[in-house]
């Protein structure tokens, strides 16, 4: 029998789980070598624009073998559709029969990805966080604040966004979840006002250049997922005391370090 788990289900159990705690976890098994993780599959899309993937893992001790398949088209929220839309097919790792499908619209990966953000948080912050900045104002700028607020005890906040109306919506937002709030008319404007900076963009060109980041400044890069996607200047990579990945595989073929690494600066 395969079991079919909606959003609705799905949300009923997320209050009762620790996604942060189960996310250090998660990070733990793949530093051990617990978890069998090959290579993503990947579509792209320029008209619209977008970007569709096929991952799957398991851990050797594990009860279930994953395959998620995940699109992103980023046109979709200016006509009231989510921008992600994402599939889950739990099989069992000992006979291969499919157990459940987990249709959550994509939210489990935007809590996992804002749980991944606050253990980030949580284990390398600045000693002293004067004021966050997060770029961008989707659905991963929203999840990164949730998970940030347990996570550090800063409640001042700089946004900014290429869409002035989502800009000002998810400011709203913000102050109405306990941030003082700024909406700045540049990147560079946040960045240099800031040493705690998130980026959740799809840019394909560098927003933050090297010259406006102060030393001691931690950043957290979520947006360069494709090869193709960049955020930060390949220069800061190379500037950075301390440059942390998920996976080093992965990133010499994708994100801010393998844009680093195609110049010869990292």
């Amino acid at each position: 029998m395969v079991h079919v788990l909606d959003w609705s289900a799905i949300s009923a159990v997320l209050p009762h789980i620790d996604c942060a705690d189960a996310m250090r976890a998660a990070f733990r098994s793949y530093s051990r070598g617990h978890a069998v993780i090959p290579q993503l599959g990947e579509l792209n899309f320029s008209q619209p624009p977008g970007d569709g993937h096929i991952k799957y893992r398991y851990l050797q001790a594990g009860v279930n073998d994953v395959v998620k398949i995940a699109s992103v088209f980023y046109e979709n929220p200016d006509k009231g559709l989510p921008s992600s839309q994402v599939v889950m097919l739990l099989f069992s790792h000992t006979t291969g029969q499919l157990g459940c499908r987990l249709c959550d619209d994509g939210r489990l990966t935007d809590e996992r990805t804002g749980a991944a953000g606050a253990v980030v948080a949580e284990c390398m912050p600045p000693s002293h966080v004067k004021a966050v900045v997060i770029l961008g104002a989707g659905i991963q700028a929203r999840m990164q604040l949730k998970y940030l607020r347990t996570a550090i005890p800063c409640r001042e906040l700089n946004v900014w966004s290429r869409h002035d109306t989502r800009q000002r919506t998810f400011a709203n937002e913000a102050r109405d979840n306990g941030w003082t709030v700024h909406e700045a008319p540049s990147v560079e404007a946040v960045v240099r006002a800031s040493n705690f900076i998130v980026t959740t963009t799809p840019a394909h060109s560098p927003l933050i250049k090297s010259a406006w980041v102060s030393k001691g400044t931690h950043m957290t890069a979520f947006g360069a997922d494709p090869p193709e996607k960049q955020e930060l200047e390949e220069s800061l990579i190379q500037k950075a005391d301390l440059v942390v990945v998920d996976s080093v595989s992965q990133r010499r073929q994708r994100g801010e370090v393998h844009h680093a690494l195609k110049r010869n600066l990292f």
